[in-house]
């Protein structure tokens, strides 16, 4: 049955105790180098459940690695983007200090630069193990002028040198259109080098997860956030773990075009948490790009030293398009609705790429068949064969919520409650922001 975006949210609030689990690093690599700096700090935001991505495919994904002068030395382990030749976007996280637990009700802020700014990115699916292959040095780090932490977690890379584009090439920053933009889908691909669960042991490699649904985006009149969320930032569901801080969030329907070549990033993985077990990670926190195409635009005018560096000057995506002003109804027919993904709101079936429109509570929804082989996307269910919401989960008297935090995921105090990865990720909205916590280095 469906429910409208505010009405999902109301039953989901209202049930069991929720923990936000924040990460604010980077996964402790097995063998952290010895070294008088501190090592980089273990964050739960990995890709879980997700498939192995080979060294042919994606290189623009990359890992951030912590440490070393010469050569890369990982201390930890981070994840990023590629957004042009010699420019990388990731987590400030990932290279600034910061405290092992943030409330962001005490306006928390971020310390100095780790490492002594010696950071490295690799375009190779390992990390570890080798020091020779797609490994570029970071010359420059670029962050907002604001230090606090919530709201601002995001940091530039500038290389030393141009990664060739027979190696990787960029793909697109998404600070053209707002995220919120009809032309962008509502689920997205995550691409890590982060552990694939709790337990850690296994970052370091390149792993993705496809369709993961966007929960909801401040301020956005569909799926909007509470306003304890920071407008900088958008809340995502299940997928990520510690050591995929600072990787991108690409747009699916970008992703699925041209092999991937085009794909947009919405922006990069702050943070998350894990069930009360910790045997799963749940949810996850972006920054959102958008909120700072400013930033990255400047920065990357500067890194390709005013576009003469670059094969094609002054890329596409620089030029921000706003959203049309609302004019009333217009005058000639309006233009064809672009058609919607399973689990939203719809008219007739015409609405819906599977075709298939159905009543479900509060309205109708477009859905597709299934059955035992045929699986419904995250954050549905199958029922009465059909891919609808789940019904909502018995609201327990005096239920309380917690803001205890340690990663970067999020999940229910209740490890046997049996929600879906979309509705734990949501439950989490009633303290998202609240605190943040790095697990030690």
């Amino acid at each position: 049955m469906r429910r409208s975006a505010g009405s999902r949210l109301r039953w989901i609030l209202g049930g069991p105790a929720i923990a936000w689990i924040l990460a604010v690093g980077c996964a402790q690599a097995p063998k952290p180098s010895e070294g008088g700096d501190e090592p980089l700090a273990s964050g739960r935001s990995a890709i879980q459940n997700a498939d192995l991505d080979p060294d042919t495919g994606h290189k623009w994904a990359v890992g951030v690695c912590g440490g070393g002068v010469n050569n890369p030395n990982c201390q930890g382990i981070c994840s990023g983007t590629l957004i042009a030749p010699n420019l990388v976007v990731t987590a400030r996280h990932c290279v600034s200090q910061s405290a092992k637990i943030i409330e962001c009700d005490t306006n928390p802020m971020f310390g100095p630069i780790k490492h002594n700014g010696n950071f490295w990115i690799t375009t190779h699916h390992f990390m570890l193990g080798q020091t020779t292959i797609g490994w570029h040095k970071v010359q420059k780090i670029t962050v907002p002028n604001d230090d606090h932490v919530c709201g601002f977690d995001i940091a530039l890379l500038t290389l030393v040198d141009l990664v060739d584009p027979a190696e990787a090439v960029p793909v697109v920053p998404g600070v053209q259109y707002d995220m919120g933009d009809d032309r962008y889908a509502s689920r997205f691909t995550a691409i890590g080098y982060g552990n694939t669960s709790p337990a850690g042991g296994t970052a370091g490699t390149r792993r993705l997860k496809k369709n993961i649904p966007v929960v909801c985006i401040p301020e956005n009149g569909f799926r909007p956030c509470p306003k304890s969320v920071h407008v900088n930032e958008f809340i995502a569901s299940d997928g990520t773990c510690e050591g995929d801080s600072g990787s991108g969030a690409f747009e699916q329907r970008s992703f699925e075009k041209s092999n991937a070549q085009f794909s947009v990033s919405f922006g990069v993985l702050s943070r998350g948490g894990e069930n009360d077990a910790g045997t799963q990670c749940k949810g996850s926190l972006y920054t959102r790009l958008d909120k700072y195409r400013d930033l990255v635009v400047q920065t990357v005018e500067e890194a390709s030293q005013n576009w003469t560096l670059y094969a094609k000057p002054n890329p596409d995506w620089t030029k921000f398009i706003p959203p049309p002003p609302d004019a009333g109804p217009p005058e000639a027919a309006p233009p064809t609705k672009p058609k919607v993904e399973i689990g939203e709101p719809c008219t007739t079936n015409d609405d819906c790429m599977s075709k298939l429109c159905v009543d479900d509570e509060g309205g109708k929804v477009c859905s597709q068949q299934c059955n035992e082989d045929v699986e419904c996307p995250e954050g549905l269910a199958c029922r009465e064969g059909l891919c609808l919401f789940p019904p909502p989960p018995p609201v327990e008297n005096g239920a309380s919520t917690t803001t205890t935090t340690s990663g970067c995921a999020v999940g229910p105090s209740d490890a046997s409650s049996g929600w879906s990865g979309f509705a734990l990720a949501a439950a989490a909205l009633a303290v998202a922001g609240r605190r943040i916590r790095r697990k030690p280095g």
